[in-house]
Order: C-alpha cells, then structure tokens, then sequence
C-alpha cells in the first residue's frame, strides 16, 4: 500500500554493512574447522580401549607405492572392545593387475575394471575414519601407499591422524612367537579359520585380536603413550620421517 507523506522525512536507511568477497571468508573457517578437528584428537594417555580405531589394509598391484597402486582397501570401526562399522571399496588402479599380486589376494582386472579410482573413493575413506586412530598390520607398508595415493589427488591434504603398527603391538604383547602373520596369530588366540590376504577380512582379524589380548591387558590400562614408550611407536600417512621400512605386505 502507498506510504503517507508527512511534513518530516526519516533519513534514508544504512547500506548494509559489508560483505567481505567469499575467498576472504573461507580460510578463516577452514582454520576454525582445522582447530576444531586437533582439539578433536584423542589424547595420548586415554586408555586404548576408549578410543575410536579404525583397522584398515590395503590390497596392491605389487610392493613399491610409487610405482604401484591400491585395489582394494577395508576398514573396520570399533570401540570399547565393539565393531561399529565396516567400509570396504574396490577399486581400478588404471593399470593391468599383474599376476604375481593377483596370487596373494585374487582381485583380478575384471573385478576392477568398472571400479571407481583411489581418488573417488578417498573421501568417504576421510568421512568413515573422522579423527579417530587408524591401524594397520606393519603399518609402513599401508601407510607408504596411502600416502602416494593421496598426494596424486591435486591439493587433497595428507591426513594427521596417528596410525598404530598392529605387527609391532603384537610382538609387545605376544613376545616370542615364531609367526606373526595374521593367520599365526589367529590360532594363536583361538580365533576360527577365515579368509586372508583381503582387505577387509584381514582388518577384521586384526581388530579381533587386538581384542583378545586387549582383554587380557586391561589391568595395565595400555595408552598410545604407554605404548609409545615400551617401543611400540605410532606413525602418521602425513610424517613420513623415521618410518622404517616395511617388511612386506605380509610381515612374519
């Protein structure tokens, strides 16, 4: 409806303020979601058993990272001694699978070919994992891979978390044994037979084991911290400084 005009007018309303170009608002608020996520990180002396580990193993074209490439990667979520979830991808390493590394783990060219590559599947790997603690067994060979698939995705960051050695924890706990291989060990601790040398079957295992001796550890109360001084140190996909090298994907 018309305004009615009076005898007085009211002074014309403020520009709204300004608003700064959305490039000048954005690494503020990476920054904040950056800070949040490094307060997020567990702390080095909670109790193992409190945190959220995240298992994981990756499947190859063959030994070198650089030179090589995933095929498969399995991850399984747990905490307080309960599997919460379980990831597990396929994918097309852009290359022939060669025969020698099909042996070990049966992933063939054709189970791929119509396979997203490591680059599609990445984010939902960073989404299932968030800032909890990830383990591998013989941590260097997974984590040198991860790493070079990672840097191939243009700006893609490489991630902070820390990466426990499931080889090098259950030599801590379990000295003495003559295998440490993952089927070894499952007898070794009265777990059933299973399939191995896949991703996922193979992360199971191992979160399955931690278990068991976990159970038997829990008077010690373990930390990374703890760990981390008896010599069982923990790596990260980001510092790749001191790592040693791996054994094999398979370590004895």
């Amino acid at each position: 409806m018309p305004v009615p005009v009076t005898g007085t007018f009211d002074a014309p309303p403020s520009p709204p303020p300004a608003v700064a170009p959305m490039k000048n608002r954005v690494f503020p608020l990476l920054c904040s979601l950056l800070t949040l996520a490094a307060l997020a990180a567990p702390a080095a002396d909670t109790p193992v058993e409190k945190l959220t580990i995240i298992a994981f193993d990756t499947e190859t074209t063959g030994l070198s990272p650089t030179r090589g490439h995933i095929v498969e990667l399995g991850a399984v979520k747990f905490k307080d001694g309960k599997i919460i979830g379980e990831k597990n991808w396929l994918i097309n390493p852009g290359e022939p699978i060669p025969a020698a590394a099909t042996a070990v783990h049966h992933i063939t060219d054709d189970m791929v070919k119509d396979k997203p590559r490591f680059a599609e599947i990445y984010p939902e790997f960073k989404a299932f994992v968030g800032d909890g603690v990830l383990m591998a067994h013989n941590a260097p060979f997974d984590v040198r891979f991860m790493r070079e698939e990672i840097k191939r995705i243009p700006g893609e960051p490489l991630p902070e978390n820390k990466v426990l050695d499931s080889l090098r924890l259950f030599r801590h706990w379990m000295p003495g044994l003559e295998s440490y291989q993952l089927a070894d060990l499952a007898r070794h601790v009265g777990l059933e037979e299973g399939q191995f040398h896949r991703a996922t079957d193979d992360a199971r295992f191992t979160v399955q084991i931690f278990n068991k001796v976990l159970a038997k550890k829990a008077a010690e109360k373990p930390t990374l911290e703890s760990l981390d001084a008896a010599g069982v140190r923990t790596y990260c996909i980001a510092q790749p400084a001191a790592e040693p090298a791996p054994d094999g994907p398979h370590a004895p």
